[in-house]
C-alpha cells in the first residue's frame, strides 16, 4: 500500500492538544508504562506549530518507528507527519513549565510502517485494560497496554 512505500520520519515529532486535569493525571500515573493512540494521530516536525495547539506539548521520541511525512499531500504548512492507529508509546516524563505541560514520549524501534498497521486494534487481555473511542481520543485519551 501507498502508506508502507512511503519513507519514515525517524527523528523527534511534536503534538499540542488540549486536555483536562483528570487526563493530565492518567499520563503522569503511567510514566515508565506503555500506552497507544488508537486513531490516526497527527504530529509535526516543527516545535513551534505543535504549541499552538494546546495547554499540552508532546515532545516524541520516533526512533524508527516515526510515521509518515504527508507534508507534500497537505494544503497546510504544518510539516505534518502521521501516525497509524495502535502506535504504541512510553511515557519517559511529564514536566509543567509556565505556560504549558511537556509529556515525553518514546516510539519503540519498528522495522516497517506496515508491521505496526497491522496491530490497528490490539484485543486487551486485561480487565485492567480499555479501549477509547474516537471521542475520547481526540480528547488524549490513552489505551492501557499490558504492563511488565
Amino acid at each position: 500500500s501507498w502508506l508502507t512505500t512511503k519513507e519514515k520520519h525517524t527523528a523527534t515529532l511534536y503534538r499540542g492538544m488540549t486536555i483536562d486535569d483528570n487526563q493530565l493525571t492518567s499520563y503522569q500515573e503511567a510514566i515508565g508504562k506503555s500506552r497507544c493512540w488508537d486513531g490516526f494521530t497527527s504530529t509535526t516536525k516543527n516545535h513551534e506549530k505543535a504549541q499552538t495547539f494546546g495547554n499540552i506539548l508532546f515532545i516524541i521520541d520516533a526512533n524508527s518507528n516515526g510515521g509518515i511525512d504527508i507534508s507534500a499531500l497537505s494544503d497546510y504548512d504544518e510539516e505534518e507527519v502521521l501516525l497509524p492507529p495502535g502506535t504504541t508509546f512510553t511515557i519517559d516524563k511529564v514536566h509543567k513549565t509556565e505556560t504549558n505541560t511537556l509529556i515525553y514520549l518514546r516510539l519503540p524501534p519498528s522495522p516497517t510502517a506496515a508491521s505496526t498497521l497491522i496491530h490497528l486494534y490490539p484485543t486487551p487481555s486485561t480487565s485492567d485494560e480499555h479501549c477509547c473511542d474516537e471521542s475520547a481520543m481526540s480528547s488524549g485519551a490513552i489505551k492501557h497496554l499490558t504492563d511488565g
